[in-house]
């Protein structure tokens, strides 16, 4: 009995053999095949009824989230830092003369070092201030038109001197860079306007070229106001020229006769 029970308890149990069949067809499942009219009631009185959303009652208006949605993304937490960012970067629009906005498209490292020190060598400094530290920059000041120019990469380029050749050549030299605007003491331009102002003249020598016309405008009216005293007075020493030649001609006729008549007179005084 021991050994029958044992039998039973630990030996093992009979398992079916399980074999799937397809019945030479495969089975269609974008089609599938209706199931049996009684199921198919069974479903329809079991399928559970859902009240509809209340969104679908409300109007359109209410309906829209990008408000909500614009409301959310342009949420941001006061940050005390970017506040600094922003007066500095204020700070060096007020302090700089030229002010140039770049579209910068993807470059290695080693170019943008590059790039970096061909601007230091011209006094001039690349800011990459993000698009909300820069709107708190110049929201409210005479820079806010330039906010339209800062949508996904852009730069600023700062100088304190209008040299704006020496901005075009290293734009040149970096392809990387775009130019889209410049401020040029405090006038907006864009590129064909930069242009045409870096082919202009040193500012100092157009200066020199006003102060030449101007005086030369100056001596022509001195010279027409005293051209009549200056005529009369030149006339005036010709007169007095011709008159000294005159007198020394007479002096020296005078001085002719002198001898002749002192000699007439010595024959007469001889004969007598």
């Amino acid at each position: 009995m021991g050994s029958i029970g044992k039998g039973v308890l630990y030996g093992k149990t009979w398992q079916p053999l399980l074999q799937s069949v397809r019945y030479n067809r495969r089975v269609n499942i974008q089609k599938p095949r209706p199931p049996h009219y009684i199921r198919a009631r069974l479903e329809m009185l079991a399928k559970p009824i859902f009240p509809e959303p209340i969104e679908k009652l409300l109007p359109l208006s209410a309906k829209c989230k990008l408000k909500e949605e614009e409301e959310i993304r342009n949420f941001r937490i006061d940050n005390p830092y970017e506040n600094l960012l922003a007066k500095e970067l204020l700070q060096l629009y007020n302090d700089s003369r030229l002010i140039a906005i770049c579209q910068k498209n993807p470059m290695i490292a080693e170019d943008q070092f590059n790039m970096i020190i061909r601007f230091k060598r011209n006094k001039m400094v690349i800011k990459y201030d993000g698009k909300h530290t820069t709107k708190l920059a110049l929201k409210g000041t005479k820079f806010e038109p330039v906010l339209d120019l800062f949508t996904v990469h852009q730069c600023a380029i700062f100088c304190k001197e209008p040299n704006v050749k020496a901005l075009l050549t290293n734009l040149k030299k970096t392809p990387q860079l775009i130019l889209l605007a410049a401020i040029v003491d405090g006038y907006y331009a864009n590129v064909n306007q930069i242009k045409e102002y870096a082919r202009l003249e040193d500012i100092s020598h157009a200066r020199a070229q006003l102060v030449s016309v101007l005086n030369s405008a100056a001596q022509s009216i001195v010279s027409g106001l005293n051209h009549h005293q200056t005529a009369l007075v030149s006339g005036l020493d010709q007169y007095l020229n011709l008159k000294e030649g005159d007198s020394n001609i007479s002096e020296s006729k005078e001085k002719e006769n002198e001898p002749q008549s002192s000699s007439a007179n010595t024959s007469e005084t001889s004969t007598t």
